[in-house]
């Protein structure tokens, strides 16, 4: 740079030939262009984080040869984790982003809700899943990385649904049915409504059609009775 200096200011003193000042010029750009190489390949020996957070644990010893691919240092951020789940394919079509879901981490006996933050569109080939995401809020708890949570999602609602135990829902050869007590000419009889069934869940079945709101369903010793038995409630 210098040396260029000193040129520049003789040829605009028309001190010296234009050949040197190129010269002394196309210098100066080649050293800085090498120089800015060399920095590059210096900034390349730093071991640098993709994420802030805290260095957890160290692997390596100064002084120890550190290849590619080899982890070298273990950061923590716990501002920014996430509940990561596998879904089997059946369910891709109803699991979708922004469905409600309830976190269950069995060491701390805690339940959050949240909503799914992803959904993933890819089946993998090997256990036939997908995954799924949700990002978990620091204010609703102490968490930390590999914890187990259990995830569960909400791949079906219906506001309007009735529900029996699944239990009190019986079979013949012209399909499903269940007793109602109804009241008649003063006296309560338990009578036999054909009915058709939705989504089981957790031992409660959504009746579709068949009942009404209102009607009182039997739900013990419906073993032991047949339509047009009297009942006492």
């Amino acid at each position: 740079t210098q040396l260029f200096n000193k040129q520049r200011n003789l040829w605009d003193q028309k001190i010296g030939s234009e050949i040197q000042f190129l010269q002394a010029k196309a210098n100066k750009e080649s050293m800085e262009k090498r120089m800015a190489g060399l920095q590059q390949q210096w900034d390349l020996t730093k071991i640098k984080s993709p994420i802030n957070g805290t260095v957890d644990q160290v692997n390596i010893k100064i002084g120890e040869t550190v290849a590619p691919g080899v982890p070298a240092f273990r950061v923590v951020n716990l501002s920014s984790l996430k509940v990561v789940g596998e879904v089997a394919e059946s369910f891709i079509s109803k699991v979708n982003k922004g469905n409600d879901v309830l976190i269950y981490f069995p060491d701390q006996e805690k339940e959050i809700k949240s909503k799914l933050n992803y959904s993933g569109q890819a089946i993998n080939a090997l256990n036939r899943t997908f995954n799924v995401e949700v990002r978990l809020n620091p204010k609703e708890g102490n968490f930390n990385p590999n914890m187990v949570a259990v995830l569960k999602i909400v791949d079906y609602t219906s506001p309007k649904a009735l529900t029996v135990p699944v239990g009190s829902i019986q079979k013949s050869s012209d399909g499903e049915f269940v007793y109602v007590a109804t009241p008649e000419n003063g006296k309560t009889l338990a009578r036999r409504k054909k009915v058709s069934s939705g989504m089981t869940y957790n031992g409660i079945t959504e009746i579709t059609s068949g009942l009404s709101e209102g009607d009182k369903v039997i739900t013990f010793g419906y073993q032991s009775i047949i339509d047009g038995d009297i009942i006492r409630l």
